[in-house]
């Protein structure tokens, strides 16, 4: 699928190395400064760095420009919109997708309402909310059925809750690996794995609860742990809790049979 090997970037990215699993959802986050966007930008082919990044195994500078739109779909944190309505801006993208008009038209119904967005589609865009902005983003970008989407910094700009919400729906969607970056580790509760920078190296890596572990790391380099998480790492410490646990109806129930 996606691969990272010894990627290093000037002075920004140092020795990256990465596998990402098929169909996962994949958290990078990191301190300020510590090369997270580079690297998005470098996963996405928007920085050429060659003989680090394979996709499929072919290193990703030499993927044609239209796998790189089509099966790779990137959004970044300074997305702009060309037409003043929803309505006309996914009308030019559908014009630039190499599907058949059928099926493009079937996939936008089905994303629209899997958003709930169609009533939506003919307000101003200078009006709409940050998250039925970045909604439809994520519906042009999916209308190609990419086998991977990346967001960067994306879901930092809403309330928790509607970016959480977001991934839930984004996990609806069939043959689909996620990469996204944010500075907030609450959106691991959604999320398979966590890749944690800082000053350009990969410093932890792993499962959701594994990386979670390592609280006197990620508090040293300014991140903060999700409350289920921190909570389940000071019960764990007394033996009350064998693992990291998000849900507090089960955490409860664990906690009352011992």
């Amino acid at each position: 699928m996606l691969k990272v090997v010894e990627l290093s970037y000037k002075t920004i990215l140092d020795n990256i190395n990465i596998k990402f699993k098929k169909n996962k959802i994949n958290l990078i986050s990191g301190s300020n400064k510590s090369g997270k966007t580079t690297f998005i930008k470098i996963l996405g082919g928007i920085i050429n760095s060659s003989d680090s990044v394979f996709y499929n195994n072919k290193d990703i500078s030499k993927c044609s420009s239209k796998v790189l739109s089509n099966d790779i779909a990137t959004i970044l944190d300074n997305y702009e919109y060309i037409f003043a309505t929803m309505n006309q801006e996914l009308a030019y993208i559908i014009d630039l997708i190499d599907i058949d008009d059928k099926v493009l038209n079937e996939r936008l119904i089905e994303l629209l309402d899997m958003f709930n967005l169609a009533d939506y589609l003919y307000k101003d865009i200078n009006l709409l909310s940050d998250n039925v902005k970045i909604k439809f983003m994520l519906v042009s970008k999916l209308l190609s059925n990419p086998k991977i989407l990346i967001l960067d910094n994306v879901l930092d700009k809403i309330e928790i809750n509607d970016s959480l919400n977001i991934i839930n729906i984004l996990k609806q969607i069939d043959n689909l690996t996620i990469i996204i970056s944010s500075n907030n580790l609450e959106l691991s509760v959604c999320c398979d794995y966590l890749y944690i920078f800082d000053n350009g190296k990969l410093i932890l890596s792993g499962s959701r609860n594994s990386v979670l572990s390592n609280d006197s790391i990620l508090n040293k380099i300014g991140l903060n742990l999700p409350f289920m998480a921190d909570l389940s790492i000071k019960l764990k410490y007394y033996n009350l809790l064998y693992d990291i646990e998000f849900n507090m109806d089960r955490m409860i129930d664990i906690l009352w049979k011992d």
